[in-house]
């Protein structure tokens, strides 16, 4: 239906004729070498299921978990009786995630929840006995799966984001919202707060327990995340591994052997550190999501550069794919584009003169471009395009001082936007070719989209607004003038971002910018996970960008 310059439509899967959409993975995996079994969550069957895989039997055939295939789930924690399966839910798109308890055996699916508010959606099992606990409306909640019933949580004193249960199961470890940390003992039924953090942290705590001694990160005396071991006993705490890099996931495993992971130049590397020496177990370009060293072999969940998001057995030397996945990748390895401030923006191109060239704007914005695969950015190296991925002020990666922490939210974006230009700048300083070009912003990136676009309407071609957001302190108003500028709209039917006052005040004076497509993707959120739905991008990706100049 057309309705002025707007074409408004739920598109079927995209013509055989495309290059397939690779099978995406959910970077939460469950390792578990006492069940020998990896559990984890893919759209291989277009909602997103759970398939469990033996990365110790030689066949490593993958079984799906007899699930509902009408709605998408993903898998938290198994039981340590290899009975139970915790899963989480976000089927209205909506953040707010119902957990549910899946009887291995019966294969019946319980909700505990019930559409409950601010679910935090990480269920974890007790190592060794029959409980689950998980946040609801910011609360502890225990469940005892063996006699299907809740048990009594006293109210707690404080608002809880993350838990963590203690390696011997007697405790759980909670994180507030002012990022400080709390026990909560099973045996006494009470709340007490075991470290106070200085200064609200700017990214989760990554709680892990060893003996008396507990590790999380913070980042109270450094611009960077860092790892902390605090003696619950003796209450002192200590930075473990100092550097100059982002760090994550403490596991502790031994007297003398600490797994984390770490950020260089985008890239997540997994380090094992002993007699004070880290040590890489991962290969040094792509993302490691997570690791385990408790099988035979060392298992990774990783994307690299030419392999997409997997399970991976291997080290520093090199990894195999578990999942044995077969796209042939076309995306090639990311050329660095530095700033003063040393930060690395990614191109990525089959050679210096692409058939065009495609700005991606990232969302958050405290997130990452990192050099690892991207379906998207792989379609459009197909297509023949260049794609210069920006990780703009705001991102993660080199410190606090460039993820511009503590300024207004109209400071920020006034930042950003002149990053963004200035880094664009030394694109074209390096790639004399780069004058025009397609912008594409996902989520927050498209609220800055926009607002570049109106700076810059002689330098973009098109612009793809991808589940966008409306950053804080925008001037909705100025983003309604006429603009010529093709536009592409692609969003889910229930992403809570479009149902904000500014970003429908920013779509409702759509009418006047000129040719303009919104496509909506049924039963999709703020970030589309259907195999479906991705297969429909690509083919509205391709028809848009191909289509003659207006």
């Amino acid at each position: 239906m057309l309705a002025g310059s707007l074409l408004g439509c739920k598109r079927a899967l995209a013509p055989a004729d495309l290059p397939d959409a690779p099978e995406v993975l959910s970077t939460k995996v469950v390792f578990s070498p006492h069940c020998r079994r990896l559990l984890f969550s893919s759209n291989r069957n277009d909602h997103v299921g759970v398939f469990s895989i033996d990365p110790t039997s030689p066949a490593r055939a993958v079984s799906a978990l007899d699930l509902p295939r009408d709605r998408d789930l993903f898998v938290r924690s198994l039981s340590p009786d290899c009975g139970a399966v915790a899963l989480v839910g976000d089927d209205a798109g909506n953040g707010k995630f119902d957990v549910f308890l899946y009887d291995i055996s019966s294969r019946k699916l319980a909700n505990l929840t019930q559409g409950g508010e601010g679910n935090e959606g990480e269920p974890e099992f007790a190592p060794a006995a029959p409980l689950l606990a998980y946040l609801s409306d910011r609360r502890l909640m225990l469940y005892d799966y063996r006699s299907q019933a809740p048990l009594s949580v006293p109210s707690p004193p404080v608002e809880f984001t993350a838990l963590e249960w203690s390696a011997d199961g007697r405790r759980i470890f909670l994180e507030d919202r002012a990022t400080s940390i709390w026990e909560y003992g099973l045996a006494k039924g009470g709340f007490s707060q075991v470290w106070k953090a200085p200064t609200r942290s700017a990214n989760p705590r990554m709680i892990h327990s060893y003996d008396h001694f507990l590790y999380f990160t913070s980042d109270h005396e450094s611009e960077f995340s860092q790892i902390y071991e605090l003696d619950l006993q003796s209450s002192r705490l200590r930075r473990v591994c100092p550097s100059p890099h982002d760090q994550y996931s403490p596991q502790r495993r031994g007297e003398d052997d600490l797994v984390f992971r770490t950020t260089i130049d985008g890239n997540v590397i997994a380090l094992r550190l002993s007699s004070g020496l880290a040590e890489p177990i991962s290969p040094s370009r792509g993302v490691v999501y997570d690791v385990s060293l408790d099988f035979p072999e060392p298992l990774l969940v990783y994307a690299g550069e030419q392999a997409i998001s997997s399970i991976y057995s291997g080290d520093s030397r090199g990894v195999h794919d578990l999942l044995s996945h077969r796209l042939a990748v076309a995306q090639p390895p990311a050329q660095v584009v530095r700033t003063g401030e040393g930060m690395a923006h990614f191109v990525f191109a089959a050679d210096s003169h692409p058939r065009q060239w495609v700005v991606w704007l990232h969302g958050g914005p405290h997130e990452q471009v990192s050099p690892r695969f991207n379906l998207y950015f792989d379609f459009l190296v197909r297509l023949g395009y260049g794609v210069v991925a920006l990780n703009y002020p705001g991102s993660t990666g080199i410190g606090n001082a460039y993820e511009l922490r503590g300024l207004s939210d109209s400071a920020q974006v006034a930042r950003q936007l002149a990053g963004i230009d200035q880094e664009l700048e030394q694109v074209a300083a390096q790639y004399p070719g780069f004058r025009r070009y397609v912008l594409i912003g996902v989520s927050y990136g498209a609220g800055l989209g926009f607002l570049h676009l109106r700076r810059h309407p002689d330098r973009v071609t098109r612009f793809v607004d991808f589940s966008g957001a409306t950053p804080p302190a925008t001037r909705v108003d100025s983003l309604g003038h006429p603009l010529g500028t093709p536009i592409l709209l692609i969003q889910g039917d229930n992403d809570p971002e479009q149902q904000k006052p500014d970003r429908r005040a920013l779509l409702r004076a759509r009418g006047r910018w000129g040719t303009t497509r919104q496509v909506t993707l049924e039963g999709e959120g703020h970030f589309v996970q259907r195999l479906s739905s991705i297969r429909t991008i690509l083919a509205e990706l391709r028809d848009f960008l191909s289509a003659p100049a207006p």
